[in-house]
């Protein structure tokens, strides 16, 4: 809900360091076992600042339609995408039949044309050459960048850059072998156990160092301890449960130098899984779920007869979730006969009972995932000051733990929580919402917690330290209203609010705000008193005005006296309802209320505008009863039904942190006329758009503009709403709600 956070003179955040997160798209080539792909693509990352929590995600022509992909890019919120390429370097180690095979031929052909001595030359230069090359047409980026807001420039020229194992990865990635600060000496264990699946595994445990880092190690000075993990247990129990040498350090130490693992919000990883399939996806599941909760496993088919394996694995199995309080879990990505079949044999996997339960793996994703900061330096709430509901500039923390020579070659990412505001997450909106010279979309996005930008600054001096060459954005906490605005009006759309978002906005102030006056529409006093007044027969005077209006002793005839003795004043204060009398006028004989204010010894006719006395105005008794009358813009609220849509939303969202509703608002588009929508609510990063009617349908070209609506502001969702017991039985338009736009998904409804 709108919170007194944005519109006070202060917002409070905190500001925290933490390398950029990396989705890495893992193509499929014809020939080459998917396995060795992955643990390429695994490898590079090992260079990569943060790199052990980067995920991998196999890149083939369905994956915009895979609800895994978009639930676990959802969670993970990367900052950049890249693309996995191989080197002929990267081959030799992960396809090394393949490799001996093409170079011989290479080789063979080169010395024919050019003589033996070219030929070596040729192929020696070729190790850094890429074996594939994904080029990408923009359009397939669109829906990412529509979605999840990643880093980017403009989307036609948002080119993905790729990723090896030879080279130093791509920015805003950060190089970890630059780092005045290494770890020196580092273990890199290799095994010829279980082929491509062992040295998948081993390398999703401890990381491997590519030809690339060891180059760059070596330059560096730091030792390397390379070891062949080839006896079957050492091997099992170091992928099974992370078993290894205490002093060594491994790869992921290299990648995770200076970073500790945190959690925003409350911890939701209750369960450990144990991901059975044998497809990419399967894999790139186990190895989210893995850095995400801290704790899964991956059984392929094929890794049943591996002895070793299981072994190790019936002892994580039984153990690990119960060390860390977690209850198991059996999920797949690719097969539902797999998942029970594995749930059904953990008994004979364990040797002896085991509980577990199969999951759907959308109930195992944790809300709020372990990510990498900067160890003690992952923001701390703060107080900003607001000028004109801007910051001022931002004091934005540096690296601490690790560093650079230069120093203004450190690259790292500031994350920007609200304590109450979280931006939509949309690609229009970072460079709106932060204010800076020289940023734009490729430094700056919306993402799942807040803001993140990108550091030191674009432009900086080889003479400077990093304090003063550190960027200092001002930021502009704008509620959802101004957020859209942002979005449309830049496409020539006028966003403001309704004539019943103005009554609903009006009536959340008499009771300070949104959250104040759900709980009075819920309160079953506040509601009864607030419905008498709505009333065609019951208590009070129904004037010519159509309006009722009740006396004290119509309120008691509603509640009893301690309810209205005790809500009568504070309604009186905040102007919920007025004190008046109810006065006839001796020309036109109208009956009217009118305002304490507005009398004196005498008062002026509404209808007729006479000037007379009050005395004997009200008729026959001796003392006038004082009648009290409903605020103008709460009754506009109430008889146009807004605390349908208000009340909605608060009963889905309420509860939630970062709410922040708007009212209904009118949207006209630059070619003309204008379309009424009743829900506007951002849940923390995610846009819900919706209708709300009390006939309990909808007109189907209504749903269709809705729907239309909803893909512009690329929506996470439509909320339906009706006051009705249950729909009507006759269609309301949900095919409204099938894709609107080829090129993203459809919001849900």
């Amino acid at each position: 809900m709108t919170g007194p956070t944005v519109d006070s003179s202060r917002f409070v955040a905190s500001l925290g360091v933490r390398p950029a997160r990396t989705a890495v798209l893992v193509p499929k080539v014809k020939g080459w076992s998917w396995l060795a792909m992955f643990e390429g693509a695994l490898a590079a990352q090992s260079r990569c600042w943060g790199g052990s929590a980067n995920l991998l995600f196999p890149f083939s022509g369905d994956l915009k339609d895979r609800d895994l992909f978009w639930e676990l890019a959802d969670r993970f919120d990367a900052d950049t995408f890249v693309i996995y390429e191989p080197t002929y370097a990267d081959t030799q180690v992960i396809l090394p039949t393949w490799h001996r095979s093409f170079m011989a031929k290479q080789r063979a052909d080169f010395t024919k044309e050019h003589g033996a001595e070219v030929a070596e030359q040729f192929v020696a230069e070729m190790a850094r050459h890429r074996t594939i090359e994904g080029h990408l047409d923009p359009a397939w980026l669109e829906p990412i960048r529509r979605r999840l807001a990643p880093l980017h420039h403009l989307p036609e020229r948002w080119v993905l850059r790729s990723i090896s194992g030879s080279s130093a990865p791509p920015g805003p990635i950060m190089d970890a072998t630059t780092f005045n600060e290494l770890p020196n000496p580092v273990w890199n264990p290799t095994t010829t156990q279980a082929g491509f699946t062992g040295r998948l595994l081993l390398t999703a445990a401890l990381g491997r160092l590519t030809s690339g880092t060891r180059e760059a190690l070596a330059e560096r000075e730091v030792a390397l301890l390379p070891e062949e993990l080839n006896q079957p247990l050492a091997w099992a129990g170091t992928v099974t449960n992370g078993r290894r040498p205490a002093a060594y350090t491994p790869p992921w130490g290299v990648a995770n130098n200076g970073l500790s693992l945190y959690r925003r919000g409350a911890s939701s990883h209750g369960v450990s899984a144990l991901v059975v399939g044998d497809t990419p996806w399967d894999f790139a599941l186990f190895y989210a779920l893995r850095r995400m909760t801290g704790q899964a496993w991956w059984l392929p088919s094929w890794l049943r007869r591996n002895y070793a394996y299981m072994w190790e694995l019936r002892h994580s199995l039984e153990y690990g979730p119960v060390e860390e309080g977690r209850t198991l879990a059996v999920v797949s990505a690719s097969s539902q006969v797999a998942r029970e079949r594995g749930a059904a044999d953990l008994t004979s996997i364990s040797g002896k009972p085991l509980a577990a339960e199969a999951l759907d793996w959308r109930d195992v994703l944790p809300d709020s995932p372990l990510r990498p900061f900067e160890t003690d330096n992952q923001g701390r709430a703060q107080f900003f000051e607001l000028v004109h509901g801007e910051t001022l500039p931002l004091p934005t923390p540096i690296p601490k733990r690790v560093a650079t020579a230069p120093e203004t070659s450190m690259r790292w990412i500031t994350d920007l929580e609200g304590a109450d505001w979280t931006p939509i997450r949309n690609p229009a909106l970072g460079i709106k919402l932060l204010n800076t010279s020289w940023y734009d979309s490729g430094n700056v996005r919306t993402s799942r917690d807040g803001i993140a930008y990108a550091g030191p600054n674009v432009i900086t001096f080889a003479d400077e330290g990093l304090e003063s060459a550190v960027v200092r954005p001002s930021l502009r906490p704008a509620p959802v209203i101004g957020q859209l605005k942002d979005i449309l009006e830049p496409s020539g759309w006028r966003v403001e609010l309704s004539d019943k978002g103005i009554y609903a906005s009006e009536s959340a102030k008499l009771f300070g705000g949104v959250r104040d006056l759900a709980a009075a529409l819920r309160d079953t006093s506040t509601r009864t008193m607030l419905d008498a007044y709505l009333a065609k027969t019951g208590p009070g005077q129904l004037l010519s005005d159509g309006r009722r209006y009740l006396s004290m002793k119509n309120l008691r005839e509603i509640l009893d006296s301690d309810s209205v003795k005790a809500a009568l004043p504070s309604l009186l204060a905040s102007k919920v309802v007025e004190r008046g009398l109810i006065l006839g006028c001796e020309r036109c004989r109208q009956k009217a209320w009118y305002h304490l204010a507005r009398i004196t010894a005498t008062f002026t006719c509404d209808r007729c505008h006479l000037e007379q006395e009050v005395e004997h105005s009200w008729g026959p008794v001796d003392e006038p009863p004082w009648f009290y009358r409903l605020a103008e813009v709460l009754y506009q609220f109430l008889t146009n039904h807004g605390d349908l849509p208000l009340l909605a939303v608060h009963d889905r969202f309420g509860g939630h942190p970062c709410v922040d509703q708007s009212y209904e608002l009118d949207l006209s588009p630059a070619a003309g006329g204008k379309l009424e929508i009743d829900i506007f609510v951002s849940d923390g990063p995610r846009l819900w758009i919706g209708e709300a009617t009390t006939s309990g349908e909808f007109d189907s070209g209504r749903l269709v503009k809705v729907a239309e609506v909803a893909s512009l502001l690329d929506a996470y969702g439509v909320l339906l709403v009706t006051s009705k017991a249950q729909w009507s039985p006759r269609p309301y338009g949900a095919s409204a709600f099938r894709r609107v736009r080829e090129d993203r998904p459809a919001p849900r409804a």
